[in-house]
């Protein structure tokens, strides 16, 4: 009916950690986690979900703008283009939004959270590079995993060293070996 995303969906938590370790024992990366928010992209009346309605004003706004986005254009089959279009009109609604109904206290929290989410993205695409280059060498692929394993425990360090990279991260600290 949609077409192909890159995200599953269940109703079921213990459904998605049994499909999650099936991916996890091909070696697969997964991770499973719980949705904030979303829609049925018009096809139900959506609704506001108990997850959202005790967030900051700005965040709670930000996730309508995000989901009703969806019931305005979704693509079949691109994701990435999907959600990169959502995220860029929840951003400037957001940015809307706070020009008329922002307080000085919440305009600061927002920049505050704002620039926790732009150090957490410059982390990860560093990340990134340095996995992208340790795959592109000669290294034999025991080397190679054994490296991976040091990348991800270095990141995960910087990661939880910063209090200003988005608080917690789940998962990350225990990655961590003390």
């Amino acid at each position: 009916m949609i077409g192909c995303v890159s995200y599953r969906g269940y109703f079921e938590e213990s459904d998605a950690r049994e499909y999650a370790d099936e991916l996890a024992s091909e070696n697969m990366d997964v991770a499973v986690a719980g949705a904030r928010a979303y829609s049925t992209l018009g096809w139900f009346d959506d609704p506001i979900l108990n997850t959202i309605l005790f967030d900051a004003e700005y965040r709670f706004a930000g996730t309508l703008f995000h989901e009703l986005t969806h019931e305005q254009l979704f693509v079949a089959g691109d994701s990435s283009f999907n959600e990169s279009y959502a995220v860029a009109v929840e951003r400037e609604g957001v940015r809307r939004w706070l020009a008329r109904n922002a307080t000085p206290a919440m305009q600061k929290a927002y920049d505050r959270e704002r620039g926790r989410r732009e150090e957490f993205l410059a982390l990860v695409l560093a990340t990134r590079g340095d996995l992208e280059t340790l795959y592109a060498s000669s290294m034999d692929e025991a080397r190679q995993g054994a490296r991976e394993g040091a990348v991800v425990r270095c990141t995960a360090r910087r990661s939880c060293r910063s209090e200003s990279i988005l608080g917690r991260v789940h998962g990350l600290r225990s990655l961590v070996r003390e």
